[in-house]
């Protein structure tokens, strides 16, 4: 929100839910995340019933940022990246499979930290144990206004598509049957 909160210019759609989580609480911790701050630029959106819903959102947007320590392939970022969306990716997980500096801006982590939150990740538990990256957010910053220009220099990432060529229904037959036969 350093940057961009309550910027006229910008707007940061947010589509995330927990089912696992009272809504009061899911809304607390949002509270938490902004400062109790209030942004008319960010916009809170919940689950989306229908697949048309949520490829509406995925096309409404210019730049997906997929920063997540912990996420594995990122699959909301990647179907931006391959419709063309520009995009400012921590290099680190799953995403370093299909992310590169031609199709995404990319951030490098700076660090883990543990992943301990109280609620879902508790230490000493049987599961949901470890540490995620971390990042600069100076560095995020400056990520997001490279993403601002290429995007302004060319709107559709045509980088981007051309993971539509590589991440073929055939494809992921061809690796299911490689893994089954091997």
């Amino acid at each position: 929100m350093k940057k961009y909160g309550n910027n006229k210019d910008y707007v940061l759609q947010c589509a995330i839910t927990n089912p696992f989580m009272k809504p009061e609480d899911f809304n607390s911790r949002i509270s938490q995340i902004l400062e109790g701050k209030s942004y008319f630029n960010v916009n809170f959106l919940g689950s989306m019933q229908k697949n048309i819903l949520y490829n509406d959102f995925l096309n409404s947007g210019n730049i997906i940022l997929g920063m997540s320590g912990a996420e594995g392939w990122g699959l909301p970022e990647f179907q931006s990246v391959a419709l063309g969306k520009h995009s400012v990716m921590l290099n680190a997980t799953s995403y370093k499979d299909w992310i590169t500096p031609d199709n995404s801006t990319i951030i490098e982590p700076n660090g883990k930290e543990d992943s301990e939150d109280g609620m879902f990740f508790k230490k000493g538990g049987a599961f949901n144990q470890g540490q995620i990256y971390t990042f600069n957010e100076d560095e995020f910053i400056d990520g997001c206004e490279k993403a601002v220009e290429r995007y302004k220099s060319s709107p559709v990432n045509k980088e981007g598509v051309k993971l539509q060529e590589t991440y073929t229904y055939s494809n992921t037959v061809d690796k299911i049957t490689e893994v089954m036969n091997a």
